[in-house]
């Protein structure tokens, strides 16, 4: 199977400060990171639960 990330408040966070196509915001850089981070990790073969510690700032 796919595997499937739910990170509810960062989902909501991006829907509602970033408009398609522009920069991620300095609030929310981290939290995304940690994210690609995991993505990056799947992809190399480095299959491993989400540990996520990041919350987004200041996002709503």
């Amino acid at each position: 199977g796919v595997p499937v990330l739910e990170e509810p408040p960062l989902a909501r966070a991006l829907y509602a400060a970033v408009p398609v196509g522009h920069p991620i915001p300095a609030n929310l850089f981290h939290a995304v990171a940690e994210v690609l981070a995991w993505v990056y990790a799947l992809r190399d073969g480095k299959r491993q639960p989400w540990r996520g510690t990041t919350q987004p700032q200041g996002a709503f």
